[in-house]
């Protein structure tokens, strides 16, 4: 079993580079490269992916990242097979990009972690968010905030 206590979404890493700019909140990046480094923090290989669509500093890091991001092994993708089969309008085809939501839940669900995501409950049936089958399936959902505060981070 690995170290790894949480799988982070796009959103999150995402929300870093608007909320937390490295030039102004170099140790909120310091502490986040120690957890990915340490594998307390991991992510799904298509959340690299889904980043390669920004050329910033962000991309950047998680290339710099070598072990963040898990592959989509076998008892992943039947995991996220299972979820889609569940909640198949976690996915949304009409959209052009990549599909990563049932990645994220089945990389937390086999390596039993926290899923970070900023994303809200959505109030739709029909189009659930992450934090809808996080709590379908028993995963709990925390924000980036959280997990510097429960990884102890003060600046």
């Amino acid at each position: 079993m690995s170290d790894a206590k949480y799988v982070i979404d796009t959103c999150s890493l995402t929300k870093m580079r608007h909320t937390y700019p490295k030039d102004v909140f170099p140790t909120a990046w310091t502490k986040l490269t120690e957890l990915s480094e340490a594998g307390i923090v991991i992510s799904a290989e298509d959340v690299l992916e889904e980043l390669s669509a920004f050329d910033d500093e962000i991309l950047e890091w998680a290339q710099g990242q070598s072990e963040f991001f898990y592959p989509l092994n076998s008892s992943v993708q039947k995991a996220a097979i299972d979820i889609l089969r569940q909640h198949p309008g976690l996915l949304d085809l009409k959209k052009n990009k990549s599909s990563g939501d049932p990645f994220i839940i089945a990389t937390a669900l086999c390596n039993d972690c926290l899923i970070v995501t900023e994303e809200k409950l959505s109030n739709s049936p029909i189009r659930p968010k992450i934090p809808n089958v996080g709590r379908a399936v028993g995963v709990e959902c925390i924000t980036i905030v959280e997990v510097f505060r429960r990884e102890g981070l003060r600046v």
